[in-house]
């Protein structure tokens, strides 16, 4: 619309007519209470196999690059925790600060 403003319609009903009755919102139903709350390990489930995990931390250790880890995977066709065929070292990175690889960097 060109320079004219949109205005809202009234609702056209006979003069005199009452408005229909307010309804109340409903409210929702009371939630029972659990009687033991679920245990859950924090964190998302690890999604990388522990075999390739385990290598990773084995290259590092030894001093491997970020780079050279990739190489390594890429060149023997592993697959990353994503699924993908290639490895890049920001996925080398993410995985080394998981838990479980602190896990075994410490170890």
């Amino acid at each position: 619309m060109s320079g004219q403003e949109r205005t809202a319609h009234p609702v056209s009903r006979p003069e005199g007519t009452p408005l229909p009755p307010i309804r109340p919102i409903p409210r929702p139903a009371q939630r029972p209470a659990v009687a033991e709350p679920v245990k859950r390990l924090p964190g998302r489930p690890p999604s990388c196999p522990e075999e390739v995990l385990s290598r990773v931390v084995a290259l590092r250790e030894r001093g491997a690059t970020y780079a050279g880890i990739c190489d390594e995977l890429n060149r023997d066709g592993v697959r990353t925790p994503g699924g993908g065929r290639r490895w890049y070292p920001s996925h080398v990175s993410r995985l080394l600060h998981t838990r479980n690889a602190q896990r075994l960097l410490r170890t």
